[in-house]
């Protein structure tokens, strides 16, 4: 049901509906095979309710992509924009022409919501060490969830703060061993 409210155009995709294409006007017909039970009725109502009050499908259907990586999501985060993906694409090419792809490379990824950046960094580049902060228990739950879920929660650390209590205490970076951006051995 969810992928109903995709776009306007995939409902003329979905099981019920069929494209008739014998004929000019492609004109759209209902299936008439089987009746839709009341309950998937009344889920399709209240998903359609839930994104009329501008609430986001991603958080709707709980899921979004990133980098091509699916991430969980929740009402605890914000929702990544493809403008990240390109910060994403930017920082491994830092790195690439660095030569920090030959060692290992901490990274300190503050305000790390759902973990889209540090999950997928840590997909991209197997010898990073991400420091994961965020501000809100919720997003920190979230991020680990979803480090797990792509299998690198051992090469990220999550903390909750925000980047000046976390900095005010140089033991808290020293025990994450997570010097800020920069390669060993730079």
């Amino acid at each position: 049901l969810a992928h109903l409210l995709t776009s306007p155009w995939s409902i003329v995709h979905s099981p019920w509906i069929q494209r008739n294409t014998e004929q000019e006007n492609a004109q759209i017909e209902l299936h008439s095979v089987r009746e839709v039970e009341s309950d998937i009725v009344e889920q399709f109502r209240s998903l359609v309710l839930l994104r009329s009050s501008r609430r986001p499908l991603q958080h709707i259907l709980g899921k979004s992509y990133f980098y091509g990586y699916l991430f969980k999501m929740d009402e605890n985060v914000f929702i990544p924009r493809f403008e990240t993906e390109i910060l994403v694409e930017k920082a491994l090419e830092w790195m690439r022409t660095r030569g920090a792809f030959r060692g290992q490379l901490h990274i300190l990824d503050v305000g790390t919501g759902s973990g889209n950046i540090a999950v997928t960094l840590a997909k991209e580049y197997p010898y990073s060490r991400i420091t994961a902060l965020d501000i809100s228990p919720g997003a920190i739950a979230l991020a680990r969830e979803n480090a797990v879920f792509h299998g690198v929660e051992k090469r990220i650390s999550f903390a909750q703060s925000n980047l000046f209590s976390f900095a005010e205490n140089p033991a808290k970076l020293a025990s994450r061993r997570s010097p800020l951006g920069e390669a060993e051995g730079s």
